[in-house]
């Protein structure tokens, strides 16, 4: 999940970028580039796909390694004021093989975009990510998504069982038997599914669903 201030900054950022009367004042006339990085199931691509929503963008969602032709058509067809989303970025560093982008085709494209567009560039490691995709000429923001820490792990609870009473000391008890940063929210969203009828089942069952998750993800390696 992302931190609040950084969402904060995120979305201040974006509304300013849509203003096209302040930008023109300060001379900020270029499309606006962002990175979401972070583990698998934390949110980067619903919190594009929400921001698009919020400000009544069109969204285009492109995989990444891609077909140099494909990039190319879809940069001259967007809409004005959309957002281009980069998933899995990391494989731009791979050798490009026969008619795909490669990095300096992407970086051309992200340079070369108009200034009525947003990129989010989405990144599970970005410790893999090309060095000058993360020049701060290119990227306005950089947002890192973490795995879930005690308080978010309440919060998802609260959501998921917000009909129900009583649920804030509940949440709690929930939370304390969670060890920190070691779960995404998509995976305590599935466990919620599974147990939506009862918050009790959800807090009695959550330690035997722990030990299912650690053994799944030993017996692939990860």
């Amino acid at each position: 999940m992302l931190d609040d201030r950084v969402k904060e900054v995120l979305l201040g950022n974006v509304r300013n970028f849509l203003d096209l009367a302040s930008r023109e004042q300060h001379y900020d006339l270029y499309g606006r580039c962002y990175l979401f990085h972070g583990p698998t199931g934390t949110g980067k691509t619903y919190l594009a796909l929400a921001i698009a929503g919020y400000f009544d963008l069109d969204v285009y969602i492109v995989y990444i390694p891609v077909n140099d032709s494909n990039l190319k058509t879809l940069l001259t067809r967007v809409t004005t004021l959309s957002i281009i989303v980069l998933e899995d970025i990391e494989n731009a560093n791979l050798q490009p093989y026969e008619g795909t982008a490669s990095l300096s085709a992407l970086l051309d494209a992200i340079d070369s975009i108009g200034d009525s567009y947003l990129i989010i560039i989405i990144a599970r490691y970005i410790e893999l990510v090309d060095g000058a995709l993360m020049e701060p000429s290119r990227m306005a923001v950089k947002a890192e998504f973490g795995l879930v820490d005690k308080e978010m792990i309440a919060g998802l609870f609260r959501f998921a069982y917000q009909d129900y009473e009583v649920i804030g000391q509940r949440a709690e008890e929930f939370a304390a038997k969670i060890p920190e940063r070691e779960f995404s929210p998509a995976e305590f969203m599935s466990f919620f599914a599974s147990n939506f009828w009862s918050p009790e089942a959800a807090i009695s069952s959550v330690e035997k669903w722990i030990a299912a998750v650690r053994d799944k993800r030993e017996k692939m390696g990860r």
